[in-house]
């Protein structure tokens, strides 16, 4: 016998089947079960939803209602994981089968019952939901690690259609889970890779490679992928691991972006003892040439290009070094606007001007403002690099002429409203709102980091500076600086 007694609730619209059952109950030795009655089909829904019964026999017949009904429901709303048993006035094989299929755990006849018989389907019911329960508890902690593990899982058919999923990968490709079930990966994966995918099937040792994806949202996701052959369900099947590297390909894209910078300072501060000490007597005899060529014109003339083509390397050389410098600390106080544009413009003219982009920069002379020189020149080159970037990418859509790229000031009180303009590609409105976050880019692999536009942000804020932008796709961007006027 069972113990604690068990307490099963009867839903029948006849009193005297209670009392009928209640005796035969009452009959056995130890009363294993006590027993409720309900009449009512609204309010046996109810009890049921109390969670108060270890077990229900419900009457095939309950007035209007039929019992079938009411185990259905209980099932499809999982009321309660208490066991249902259905009791009849007459055996019939169909109603037997509709029982079973609507979830009932035992399908009784009333004219053959008795106590033990009762009892026994009772406690066997109880016991058989109990491991019921207990598989589906199992059932939920196991699709809860699925679901919380760090990479992304898919199941696949031999056709390639995903039959299983959790979280992490619905999230890398974009939809929900039931929107994804289904899907074939030839939809998300390059036609190469997801033939890959397919042939891992008939592979014994599991494969490990990079490969990219495109989510529902038109995203490219750059992934590690590990796959091997699997039997799901009994049938054999695909299962892919894949994990999000895109960040972690930034990052090692910032390290080699560093690791170059540093050999730019290296071979900066190199020219400029190498080179700059040669170029300083190169200029001392042009100068020579020129106080003794008076009477010559031409060599006059010749020896004032030699001067300022000096000069304009000794520029370059300087705002090379200004870039490669890479200071933590740099000293806040009066920063010439104007002329560190100017040796902005030394780095990038031939690359604006080879790519037949117009310059316009519309800044008067004295516009000083509270920053760190050398920091602003990262700032500058930042955004006029992004600048050529877009137009670069709004060339590639067919837009080839025309472009320029326009820099202002407005006094704006207290502060100067710096202004960088492009007739680049634009940038969408989703974008807008994370563009100053670290790592988010649109640029491929290698181009773009994420990290400039978040370094300028955290720079500009540091001088009580802010930085905005607006944009219009295939239009193009215009991004707003507000700084402290220095004093």
């Amino acid at each position: 016998m069972i113990n604690p007694r068990l307490k099963v609730l009867l839903i029948d619209d006849d009193e005297d089947d209670y009392v009928v059952i209640r005796d035969m109950l009452d009959e056995l030795p130890g009363q294993p079960i006590a027993l409720d009655w309900e009449g009512d089909y609204g309010k046996a829904k109810k009890l049921i939803g109390e969670h108060q019964h270890d077990a229900f026999l419900v009457d095939y017949r309950l007035g209007p209602h039929s019992g079938l009904d009411l185990i259905a429901e209980t099932v499809a709303e999982r009321a309660s994981a208490a066991p249902v048993i259905l009791l009849t006035g007459k055996g019939d094989h169909e109603t037997d089968v509709l029982a079973m299929q609507r979830g009932a755990s035992d399908y009784l006849v009333k004219s053959q019952l008795g106590g033990p018989l009762l009892e026994r389907s009772i406690r066997y019911a109880v016991r058989r939901a109990d491991y019921i329960q207990d598989l589906r508890e199992r059932e939920d902690a196991t699709r809860g690690i699925f679901d919380a593990t760090f990479e992304g899982i898919i199941v696949l058919d031999l056709g390639g259609k995903i039959i299983d999923l959790n979280q992490p990968a619905a999230r890398i490709l974009g939809d929900k889970q039931t929107q994804l079930l289904g899907k074939s990966v030839f939809k998300f994966f390059p036609f190469e890779t997801a033939n890959r995918l397919v042939a891992a099937a008939h592979e014994v040792a599991p494969k490990t490679f990079k490969a990219s994806c495109t989510s529902t949202q038109g995203n490219c996701v750059h992934l590690e992928v590990s796959t091997k052959s699997y039997m799901h369900l009994g049938l054999p099947s695909i299962l892919v691991a894949f994990e999000d590297v895109s960040e972690r390909m930034q990052m090692e894209a910032q390290i080699l972006q560093q690791d170059r910078l540093a050999s730019v300072g290296l071979l900066a501060s190199s020219l400029a003892h190498e080179i700059g000490t040669p170029l300083g007597v190169m200029r001392g005899r042009a100068e020579i040439i020129l106080m003794h060529a008076e009477s010559d014109s031409s060599v006059s003339k010749n020896a004032t290009v030699i001067v300022s083509q000096i000069d304009r390397i000794s520029k370059l050389i300087h705002s090379l070094l200004t870039l490669a410098r890479g200071e933590k600390v740099q000293t806040v106080g009066q920063t010439d606007v104007l002329q560190v544009l100017t040796e902005v413009m030394d780095l990038l003219g031939h690359e604006l001007t080879r790519n037949r982009i117009d310059i316009e920069i519309n800044v008067p002379r004295g516009v000083l403002v509270k920053a760190a020189s050398g920091q602003l020149h990262q700032v500058f080159l930042n955004l006029l690099v992004n600048a050529l970037h877009a137009i670069q990418s709004a060339m590639k859509n067919g837009r080839e002429r025309g472009h320029r790229i326009r820099v202002l000031a407005v006094d704006d009180g207290a502060r100067w409203r710096l202004g960088i303009e492009d007739s680049g590609c634009g940038i969408s409105e989703a974008n807008l709102q994370q563009l100053f976050k670290p790592f988010f880019t649109t640029k491929e692999i290698g181009v773009g980091t994420g990290l400039g536009l978040a370094t300028s942000y955290r720079l500009l804020e540091a001088w009580n500076a802010t930085i905005s932008a607006q944009s219009k796709e295939g239009v193009g961007t215009t991004f707003f600086i507000s700084m402290l006027k220095a004093d």
